[in-house]
């Protein structure tokens, strides 16, 4: 879908990510966690968006940052906001919003900045 918006602003994104090229973009230099998990997902199908087949879903996330290039080593989570619509295709995601909502930072990690430090 090349109209999809991406809003990780609230995870420290810069700016919100205007179609594929934009995210793909955000994503490459991107220092990934060790995995991404997604759960609780609960879907609301009776959205409609300019006449098209639609649904929103609330997700929660969770993430471990235990690679060597993650400093400080960390656990966040948080919920995801979707928008999807129905196309030939399938279902695709047209917008999806990211709220951190938790992280957990060991002890002795060494000097923590503001906004990685445990809630």
């Amino acid at each position: 879908v090349p109209h999809a918006v991406l809003d990780y602003t609230t995870v420290r994104a810069p700016d919100v990510c205007d179609g594929i090229d934009s995210i793909m973009k955000y994503f490459e230099p991107a220092n990934h966690p060790s995995a991404h998990h997604v759960t609780n997902i609960v879907v609301d199908p009776t959205a409609s968006i300019d006449g098209q087949r639609a649904a929103m879903a609330r997700s929660k996330w969770f993430a471990p940052y235990t690679r060597a290039s993650h400093e400080p080593k960390r656990w966040a989570g948080g919920t995801y906001l979707d928008t999807v619509v129905h196309t030939p295709e399938g279902w695709r995601f047209i917008r999806k919003v990211c709220l951190p909502g938790w992280q957990f930072t060991p002890e002795g990690q060494g000097e923590v900045a503001e906004h990685r430090r445990t809630n």
